[in-house]
């Protein structure tokens, strides 16, 4: 491997708690001061067609060993970023094309997002130093924020385009001060606006804790004393 190729990135921005393989590569991008395709084909040497799929989905071996390779950090810690980490935890195969339990479609057409499949929650947004999207926003079974109680929404609340945010600084002159990922791709709107939301149940929200215990744990107790892998607790 040459010696450009070895190179480090200037910026190298660890992936936060949770986050996603996307909004990662969104984030590295800006803190190095390019745009995001151009940085990837450039800086990474990622293929520029890699966006016209599900690319959390695909966990395309070759970008995660990129990614990890210019961060200097280990591909182990790059591949949890993908949904296909969840092989073992959420269900015993990942399937990185076609129809998957619990992973939501984002639909594609060239690397716009046609379906409602990534979720957010806007005061999670407005409220981190370092904004930043989930994993567990990409799951059919995530419906509320743990943290804040409410609804997770899955549209920007302006124009109700679907949340395509890898598009953030397409068709834009610079880069904003404000990472794009907080941007809809389609009118600009702030993802961060926070709302009052809908209450969400004691007994629904404990629910929902539990789901996503199973998920960091790879076990939940069914009862007291009864536990249970975390695979067949999601296959009912």
């Amino acid at each position: 491997m040459g010696d450009v190729d070895a190179q480090l990135l200037l910026l190298r921005p660890r992936p936060r708690g949770d986050e996603l393989f996307s909004s990662w590569l969104v984030r590295l991008a800006w803190s190095n001061g390019e745009k995001l395709h151009t940085f990837c084909r450039r800086r990474l040497g990622i293929r520029r067609n890699l966006w016209n799929h599900d690319l959390d989905r695909l966990a395309d071996p070759s970008a995660v060993e990129r990614a990890a390779l210019k961060a200097g950090i280990p591909i182990e810690q790059v591949f949890a970023t993908t949904l296909a980490a969840y092989e073992g935890i959420l269900y015993e195969r990942h399937v990185a094309k076609g129809v998957s339990r619990w992973l939501m479609p984002i639909g594609r057409y060239a690397r716009t997002r046609t379906l409602h499949g990534q979720q957010y929650c806007a005061q999670c947004l407005a409220e981190d130093e370092i904004p930043y999207f989930r994993r567990a926003w990409r799951l059919a079974l995530s419906v509320v924020c743990t943290r804040h109680g409410t609804l997770l929404d899955d549209a920007c609340h302006h124009c109700g385009a679907p949340v395509s945010f890898h598009e953030g600084d397409f068709g834009r002159g610079g880069l904003s001060e404000m990472c794009p990922l907080v941007f809809c791709a389609r009118c600009g709107a702030i993802l961060r606006k926070t709302s009052a939301g809908w209450a969400i149940d004691r007994e629904v929200l404990r629910f929902h804790e539990k789901l996503h215990g199973a998920l960091d744990h790879g076990w939940t107790e069914l009862w007291p004393g009864r536990w249970v892998h975390s695979v067949p607790f999601f296959e009912g």
